[in-house]
């Protein structure tokens, strides 16, 4: 500072510098916050679904891997707003020849 209490422009720039500085700073932290929270956010989903899956299976008695592909297939087409799920007459009138009795 000069004698009159005024900044030289030296430190004006040092000033404007550390601030910048603690911006960034506290940007990226904020950042790095937000990624976890995302990341916990997804793990804490994904372990629900699974524990879903698994207590449906087990529920409705499904064991076969190949089983539990299609399910979780039909489940993840059909929530898709562009596909459409339909089973036509004749479709109908073969699965139903197929049941086992």
């Amino acid at each position: 500072m000069n004698f009159d209490g005024r900044c030289l422009p030296r430190q004006v720039q040092r000033i404007h510098n550390d601030a910048q500085e603690i911006t960034q700073n506290a940007t990226a932290q904020s950042n790095l916050i937000q990624s976890k929270a995302k990341a916990a956010s997804v793990a804490t989903v994904e372990k629900a679904r699974s524990d879903g899956l698994q207590h449906l299976y087990s529920e409705i008695g499904i064991t076969d891997q190949k089983q539990k592909a299609a399910f979780d297939y039909l489940r993840t087409i059909r929530a898709r707003d562009n596909i459409h799920l339909t089973v036509n007459y004749q479709q109908l009138v073969s699965f139903a020849g197929n049941i086992p009795r």
